[in-house]
């Protein structure tokens, strides 16, 4: 794994001139990244090559060495796979463990594993940390002990009530998805919503993620392939 540490450093440090702006455009916070990765039965065939697990080590080599990245697992209930630590103490090869094994999606679990760890927090820590929760799924909801309505209903209303403290920005994999809740979900919390077609978008839509979450413009090409655009 530390071959692929070195190559996603590498391929950060490429693309990372296409997100950098003045400084005093982007946030002066240090940065808390929780990253949340769909493990459900589906993904084997939305993400047959395990790309998400790929572009969600390219979004932790991106951070500054000293923000901390975090990463969930989740299906029908949602596990630590790595506490936020610092990123230059994140071990790369846990990315291995991301897998395919959970039958159901449950979007609530994600939520409430989150504002744990934000209970946890003292008040100062909000003060000078801005934390973003970037959620990836290729579904929609499907509890096993609860109904969807609820499922999405309890996510909302926890997203809500940590709006002043947590932004989730949401990638939907994929065309079997809720787009209108992953939607929702972003905006509850001032985050930001966006599709990818294939796990080959996932790269590029990890790195818009990344640039919203620094709070720089985002980037999208244009009709030449040698030029970027700032939308």
């Amino acid at each position: 794994m530390r071959s692929r540490t070195f190559e996603l450093t590498y391929v950060a440090l490429f693309l990372l001139p296409l997100l950098l702006v003045p400084a005093a455009q982007a946030s002066r916070k240090q940065r808390t990244i929780l990253i949340a990765l769909d493990q459900s039965g589906s993904m084997v065939q939305s993400d047959p090559g395990r790309l998400r697990v790929e572009a969600a080590g390219l979004l932790a080599a991106t951070e500054n060495p000293t923000d901390q990245v975090g990463v969930l697992t989740f299906g029908d209930t949602a596990h630590w796979l790595q506490q936020p630590v610092a990123r230059d103490q994140f071990d790369f090869n846990l990315l291995d463990k991301v897998g395919s094994s959970d039958a159901h999606t449950a979007f609530s679990p994600v939520l409430k594993t989150v504002e744990g760890y934000l209970l946890r927090q003292p008040s100062s820590f909000f003060q000078d940390n801005d934390v973003s929760l970037v959620l990836l799924t290729d579904g929609r909801s499907d509890p096993a002990d609860k109904l969807a309505d609820a499922d999405r209903s309890q996510a909302l209303s926890i997203a809500g009530q940590n709006a002043w403290r947590l932004k989730v920005y949401t990638i939907g994999l994929g065309s079997d998805l809720d787009p209108d809740f992953l939607d929702r979900l972003a905006r509850t919390s001032n985050g930001f919503s966006i599709q990818a077609g294939s796990a080959a978008d996932l790269p590029d839509a990890f790195l818009r993620v990344a640039a919203r979450v620094a709070t720089l413009p985002v980037y999208q090409r244009s009709s030449s392939p040698q030029t970027l655009a700032w939308a």
